[in-house]
């Protein structure tokens, strides 16, 4: 039997609102769990956290795909359109896999046992805006929220298709640099040599402070073999090509969240950043690291409602 570890893409409910919609995208070898710390607290939007194809162990292969861009479009995409027959085998749908988590969610099928009923086997069933054949409200009350890898595949996607259509972007801890000549060959020993580094402050981020620092060293090596040579290319790849991004094409009204103590994705890349788009701000939070949102998620909440309670009510840039 297929599984949601077998699906390419997974966007789950974990909290209703009526105040816009948020779709949140993990980097490199995360997962939509990166995310629980914020979604706890309350910002009035429904929220949809994806897992995506380079999440955890990730699916097979993805790393040698041509274009990763195409997942990201798809993630939003699921979310502007309608979804496939609910009645129909949710596994068999190429489409983005709607799992309704959140509290307060449609009660189970009458006669359907527990399993039938918990969130893998409902995928398309009890996501209410879908279920009900009622289209989706569109793109424009949805914010999409990536952070680092995805991040960067947006801007990929933004660069092939500068407007999406959607309400707001926040890029969270964002890789980039303005010139070709801002890298250097010490670049790629670091990224390469260090690359576990950062997932083992994600690991502590996380809630991983109970571990000792030899444990989550070690779950930080198993976590970069994972993701192997061919995923850690493809991040580089994208970090590489960022000097050829044409942001001055991108209109649609930006945040760029970054940590005053991000060792990767460094505070000043965010800044030269958000100055190269034409819509766009960035701010740096106090106390954390490349995973704010697990660290300092009251105030990263804060700074998500502040900026969804900026843009303008029903309109969208195209």
């Amino acid at each position: 039997m297929t599984t949601t570890l077998d699906l390419p893409i997974v966007l789950r409910r974990v909290r209703h609102g009526e105040h816009g919609r948020l779709l949140l995208l993990h980097g490199l070898a995360n997962s939509a769990t990166v995310w629980q710390n914020f979604t706890d607290h309350d910002t009035g939007c429904a929220t949809w956290a994806a897992d995506l194809p380079w999440r955890g162990e990730g699916v097979a292969g993805w790393s040698h795909r041509g274009d990763l861009t195409d997942w990201i479009a798809q993630a939003v995409n699921a979310l502007a359109t309608p979804a496939p027959d609910p009645v129909a085998d949710h596994f068999a749908s190429p489409t983005p896999h709607l799992i309704d988590t959140a509290p307060g969610q449609s009660p189970p099928a009458p006669g359907a046992s527990p399993h039938e009923n918990n969130a893998i086997e409902q995928a398309f069933g009890v996501a209410n805006e879908y279920s009900t054949g009622v289209k989706s409200p569109g793109r424009g009350d949805l914010v999409v929220v990536a952070h680092s890898f995805s991040a960067n595949l947006l801007l990929s996607l933004l660069d092939r298709t500068p407007e999406l259509g959607v309400g707001g972007i926040v890029l969270v801890s964002p890789f980039y640099r303005a010139e070709p000549e801002g890298f250097e060959w010490a670049d790629i020993a670091r990224y390469l040599n260090d690359f576990h580094l950062i997932m083992e402050d994600g690991i502590r981020a996380q809630g991983g402070q109970r571990l000792s620092p030899g444990v989550r060293r070690e779950l930080a090596l198993r976590v970069r073999d994972l993701v192997g040579p061919y995923g850690w290319t493809r991040f580089f790849q994208t970090y590489l090509a960022t000097p050829w991004l044409r942001l001055d094409r991108v209109t649609t009204p930006v945040l760029v969240l970054s940590g005053e103590n991000d060792f990767a994705a460094l505070p000043a890349e965010a800044r030269a950043l958000a100055a190269a788009l034409p819509n766009a701000r960035a701010r740096v939070l106090p106390d954390c690291g490349h995973f704010l949102m697990a660290e300092r998620p009251e105030r990263f909440a804060a700074e998500i409602t502040r900026f969804v309670h900026s843009l303008p009510v029903g309109e969208t840039t195209r």
